[in-house]
């Protein structure tokens, strides 16, 4: 009965009228005022309480779903091509698309590089209402580090580092799909030697980029 009453009471916002009240259901219960005025307070708390979360529930941003997954690599492209937009024709000429084929961000670095082909942004603002929820989420984590990932006087070396290593990422994956195809055929299979020749020739490739990477790195 006590909780009950202090539950009603702790809700009455005006001190003067709870205080009456309090003396009132204190004589009523035949109780000591001192105890019933410490359940109302102590019902007070929760109400507040309640309301506090009740607000900041209220006020925290509606989550769209699961973070968008974007892979490392793809990652450190678009790191380049936020901290520079005007930048991103010298990433077209220097990066192969076929490099980010099947790579997980690779739509979100496509739909950018649209964008700024037709010439829909210049930076951060523009770029925004293009697009989808996850996508802004990404994107706007990512402007807050751009600089201090790369510094602008390093992003010319930084495109290249991450050149060499995409291109190696790609010709990796493609060797072991190939292996994986191999072990699919027959031994008189017409298409093993059509593999086997497309091996060939991403070894050379993976070689020639070894060597090129060591001299850029001498």
């Amino acid at each position: 009965m006590v909780e009950a009453v202090a539950a009603l009471l702790g809700k009455v916002e005006n001190a003067v009228s709870r205080t009456g009240l309090v003396t009132k259901a204190a004589m009523k219960l035949g109780l000591g005022e001192g105890l019933v005025r410490e359940e109302v307070e102590k019902a007070r708390k929760q109400v507040n309480l309640r309301a506090e979360r009740e607000s900041a529930e209220a006020k925290a941003p509606v989550s769209g779903g699961k973070a968008l997954e974007v892979h490392p690599v793809i990652r450190e492209l678009l790191l380049l091509v936020m901290g520079s937009p005007s930048r991103l024709p010298e990433v077209e000429r220097r990066v192969d698309e076929v490099w980010l084929k099947n790579l997980a961000g690779e739509g979100l670095y496509l739909k950018i590089r649209d964008l700024y082909r037709d010439d829909a942004w210049t930076g951060l603002a523009d770029l925004l209402p293009h697009l989808e929820g996850e996508e802004q989420d990404f994107v706007t984590g990512l402007e807050a580090g751009v600089w201090e990932k790369h510094p602008e006087n390093d992003w010319d070396g930084a495109l290249e580092r991450l050149a060499w290593r995409m291109e190696g990422d790609f010709l990796r994956r493609e060797a072991e799909m190939l292996t994986a195809r191999l072990r699919t055929l027959h031994q008189g299979d017409p298409d093993v030697a059509e593999v086997l020749r497309q091996q060939g020739e991403l070894l050379k490739k993976r070689a020639r980029l070894t060597q090129g990477a060591a001299k850029a790195n001498s």
